[in-house]
């Protein structure tokens, strides 16, 4: 009979796009027994390690003494606790691709939640032995609130979301990249990817979340629809210390801050109106709709 040890644990991708409540299922899928969670490492490799993007050489003075004020900031935070955190320079795509396909003895479930546009077309780092699956949400909800986190940085709105440099906002908006992954992934790694949608998930979290795991292969239970509101689930998260430092273990200004102390699903705001959308907002929308339609009929849809 194999022991827990010799037992190969489910590995579930997550692909996203930023601000679709990836944050609150990714501590959802900590309750699942025995799970290990990875947090954006390709994102990680794109914005922080040594394959990163580059910002463009009229900010890179600007960039360069922000990241440094930065890092002095951050050095006088203090991280506890936490188990298996890495450092910005191990974060190559070869080494992300490496850790992900690692054996994790005594696991029974490695879920690994990252942003698309962070894999940056390197398809050849896409993980073996993952189920893979993509969140999505509506534009009008996503670029509202990117806008809203991004603006929060010193540099960026000069920019709008239109013009901004590749380092702070993808090329193709996130949806274009998470679009064009799912259709590689469909057609050269796994036949049936699974596609969840945000507000779907919020409206109807018993029915979403009980058929996520049946698609996945990971048992179902009630703690995964009511956990603690603690952020102590984190600390056993493995992630890049600068996104531990940034997103995790500081206040973030409201951005994570709710999708960390979360405890439930709660119900999805209402849809924002066209008249809401701020001007640079609109081409993104634009750009992005036609790839969110798309999946969001492929979607795995509530039974109500």
């Amino acid at each position: 009979m194999a022991s827990e040890d010799t037992i190969e644990p489910t590995r579930v991708m997550l692909w996203c796009v930023p601000r679709t409540i990836s944050t609150v299922l990714t501590k959802c899928m900590s309750f699942v027994k025995s799970s290990q969670i990875v947090v954006e490492p390709f994102n990680s490799a794109y914005h922080f390690g040594p394959e990163k993007i580059q910002s463009p050489a009229a900010l890179a003075a600007r960039w360069e003494a922000f990241d440094k004020l930065q890092q002095q900031r951050l050095q006088n935070v203090k991280i506890e606790g936490l188990a298996h955190v890495f450092e910005d320079d191990q974060c190559t795509y070869a080494w992300v691709k490496g850790q992900l396909e690692a054996e994790y003895r005594g696991k029974s479930l490695i879920f690994c939640k990252d942003h698309a546009y962070g894999l940056q077309g390197k398809y050849e780092m896409i993980p073996k032995g993952y189920k893979h699956t993509f969140l999505i949400r509506h534009p009008y909800k996503v670029f509202i609130s990117w806008r809203k986190l991004l603006y929060a940085h010193p540099i960026f709105p000069q920019f709008g979301l239109c013009n901004a440099p590749e380092c702070m906002f993808p090329s193709k908006y996130g949806f274009m990249e998470q679009f064009e992954l799912y259709q590689y992934i469909k057609a050269n790694v796994d036949p049936s990817p699974i596609i969840l949608d945000a507000d779907d998930l919020l409206s109807n979290p018993k029915s979403v979340v009980e058929q996520y795991c049946s698609g996945v292969g990971i048992p179902f239970s009630d703690s995964l629809l009511e956990w603690p509101s603690s952020i102590d689930v984190i600390k056993k998260w493995k992630a890049a210390r600068s996104l531990l430092h940034i997103n995790m273990l500081q206040q973030t200004g409201g951005f994570l801050d709710a999708a960390l102390h979360s405890s439930r699903f709660n119900p999805p705001k209402e849809m924002p109106s066209v008249t809401e959308l701020p001007e640079d907002v609109i081409p993104c929308v634009e750009a992005s709709m036609p790839c969110y339609q798309q999946m969001y009929e492929m979607r795995l849809k509530p039974e109500v």
